[in-house]
């Protein structure tokens, strides 16, 4: 996880830290799309844009969310996401699973 903020920014240091990130996943609250801009703005490359919105969940200002709506982001987050591990595994006994 990086500091959005700092990219935006272009502080060199946290922008060189995210480049050297295996993946990137933008997670933006509507289509105004935001943090993907940002992230792409700093010359980084997304490998993964989900937009909240596009589940079906309403943009508010509240911070209330449901049981059901985190899992619905966490579920279109990881979905699809390779697995970033050497030929043993990521060692938390998954398999790959």
């Amino acid at each position: 996880m990086y500091c959005l903020a700092g990219m935006g920014a272009h502080i060199s240091g946290m922008v060189n830290s995210a480049a050297g990130a295996d993946y990137r996943i933008a997670l933006d609250g509507c289509p105004v799309a935001c943090d993907r801009k940002t992230l792409e703005k700093a010359g980084l490359q997304v490998d993964k844009a989900v937009v909240i919105t596009d589940l079906g969940i309403p943009k508010n200002h509240e911070f209330e969310w449901s049981y059901n709506e985190l899992d619905q982001v966490m579920e279109a987050t990881i979905a699809g996401i390779p697995i970033m591990a050497g030929a043993e595994g990521c060692g938390c006994g998954c398999e790959g699973k």
